[in-house]
This record gives structure tokens, sequence and C-alpha cells, in this order.
């Protein structure tokens, strides 16, 4: 009905319409309505719709008009413009031949500036994943040790002090030799793009005794520990009387237990305080005695409440040692093996 009553308000019906329409608008107060609601919203449209009035002069200003112009040179004809092709929608298909050159300006700039944030997103979502898949292969590990602790009082396994289990990645190969190395575990960081110059098993006690003799430039040791770093307890006692104590869980949900390895000599200039290469120098996971794991961009941590450690790679003195107090945490990588007791220092 509305489009009858829109013809109605443009004078678009004829004679005998128009009655009609009139004698149902007398007869329906709801009709009415409507067309008063029609009428308002057609306002709008009638600003234009009476012409001004023409002036007295009008011919006089036309005939003028009309002379000046023939006395003109002829203007050039006017350029045909070809409409832009239909596609098979009916839709115009905006073809580069109609482009100008500001459109070819912004359009190179939009690609330029995609082509250096693409690649810029895609490191970023590379490096983010190896972060994620390298955390999860830490709580992998964390099974590991948990159920280790279960059968040694709450202790992690401890670093030897004779060969071949005097080095930090022979860890592995206690925790495979007492069973309780996990089939998703691997000694490899997944985010090292260098990760397949290592095995994806620690080596046996057996293989470890035979190859450690003939291991002379210390290949074999760097490799057993893989991608990551294991702790090598801390000194406990006085004088004669100090013994390396491995971490127990006591310590704390807090206390760093594993961790991506730190940076060897010759990795860098100043490698000695540089983050793990294994996330491209920009941090390192870390593995709490609690079982979370997270990335950390920092080497220094608070491990326990009013405990600080300023580095989780070194003790107290600045060495790749045991630690020198329970919450001096020291994660080292796979070659490290623990050095004597410091001497006592004189008053």
């Amino acid at each position: 009905m509305d489009t009858e009553l829109l013809a109605y308000l443009i004078d678009g019906l004829d004679d005998d319409e128009s009655r009609a329409i009139e004698r149902q608008l007398e007869a329906s107060p709801e009709l009415r309505q409507r067309l008063v609601r029609l009428r308002e919203a057609l306002n709008p449209l009638n600003v234009d719709r009476e012409w001004p009035p023409a002036s007295t002069d009008l011919h006089f200003t036309t005939l003028r008009k009309i002379a000046h112009y023939r006395t003109r040179q002829p203007a050039p004809a006017a350029r045909e413009l070809t409409p832009a092709p239909l596609n098979r929608w009916g839709d115009r298909v905006w073809s580069p031949s109609h482009w100008r050159k500001i459109d070819f300006i912004v359009a190179a700039g939009i690609l330029f500036v995609l082509g250096l944030l693409v690649p810029m997103l895609l490191s970023e979502i590379r490096q983010k994943h190896g972060i994620v898949a390298c955390q999860e292969n830490l709580r992998q590990f964390y099974n590991a040790f948990a159920a280790y602790q279960q059968s040694h009082d709450g202790y992690l396994p401890a670093v030897a002090d004779q060969s071949p289990l005097n080095v930090a990645g022979a860890v592995n190969v206690i925790l495979r030799e007492n069973g309780y190395w996990g089939s998703d575990m691997q000694v490899t960081c997944p985010a090292n793009p260098r990760h397949g110059d290592a095995p994806l098993l620690p080596p046996t006690l057996d293989e470890l005794k035979e190859r450690s003799q003939l291991d002379l430039n210390g290949t074999w040791r760097r490799q057993i520990g893989g991608c990551y770093a294991f702790p090598l307890g801390y000194w406990a006692g006085q004088g004669d009387l100090k013994q390396r104590q491995p971490l127990h869980l006591s310590l704390g949900s807090q206390m760093p237990i594993m961790a991506d390895r730190p940076p060897r000599e010759g990795e860098g200039i100043q490698w000695e305080s540089m983050h793990s290469p294994n996330h491209a120098g920009k941090g390192q996971n870390v593995l709490f005695m609690g079982g979370h794991a997270l990335f950390l961009k920092s080497r220094a941590l608070a491990v326990h409440d009013g405990h600080f450690d300023p580095d989780i790679f070194r003790n107290d003195h600045r060495q790749v040692a045991p630690g020198l107090r329970p919450y001096d945490a020291v994660l080292a990588p796979s070659e490290a093996c623990p050095a004597p007791p410091p001497a006592p220092v004189d008053d």
C-alpha cells in the first residue's frame, strides 16, 4: 500500500485511482497516519520543487550570451570517456588502464610497506611458536624430574664428582638410566635452528663411558645435554666440611631447575652476559620447581622471598660453578663440570 500512497503524493495516479485512494483515507485513520509519515519523509525533496521566477530581461541576457559565444574560437572536441567494462555480474571492473599516476604511487607504497611488515610478522610468529614448543618440552622434563623426586626424597638428579657423570648434561643420562626418560622428551630445543646437530636421545651410561674416553675436544660432552642448561647444585657446610648439595623440593616453587642454555665462548662479543641462542638472543625459557615454564628476558631472578639471584647461569662469584648458597641458582650448559669448593675468605 505504501507504493500507492507514494504515487498519490507525487501525482503519479490518474483521477480514478486518486479518488479511490482518497476514499480509503477517509475510512482508515491508520492509512492517514502512514500518508503523513510518507509526506514527512519526502519533505527534503520539496526544497527544489519550485523553479525560481525568471527575470524580466531574460531574453536580452540570453541573446547577449549567444552573440558573445559566436565570436569565440571553437572549443576542442570533448574527449570521449570509455566506461569501465562490466563483469559477469554487471559490476564495473576497474582495470589498471584507468589508474592515475598517484594511484600507482599509492599502490607501490602500500606494497612496499607490506613487503617490510610481512617478513617481520612471520618471523615473530615463528619465534613465539618456538617459545611455546620449547616450554612444552620443558614441561615433559618436569614430569621426569617430579617422578625422580618422588623416589629420591625430593632431590633432583645430582651431577657426580667423577667422570663420566661429572658434567651438567649427565642429568639426562641419569634420567634415562633410571627409567624416567619420557617418549615426548628431547634434548634439543624446538626453536633452535641448529638443533639438528644434537641427537634427540641422551646416551646410555655405557655409551657415555665408551665415548667420553675418546672425546678429546669436548663435542660429546656438549651434545648429551643438548640445547639446555642443568643445575650444578650448591655448596653447603663450612671449611673442609663443605659438600655439594643437589637441589631439593624444599627450596620452593620459584627455584629454577632447568633452562635454555646460555651462550658459549665465541657465540658473541659479550657472550658471558647474553641471552640463550635458542631464541635468537632475546631471552630464555626457564623451568621452575613448581612445574611452570616462563620466557624471561633477563638472567636475573627473584628465586624466593628475600632472595635475589643476579644471574641464573653463574654463581655469586660470576663463575659457572655450584652456587655459594641454596638460592644461588646456577644452570650450566652440558659440558660444565662442578669446580672444587671455593677457598675460605680471610677476614
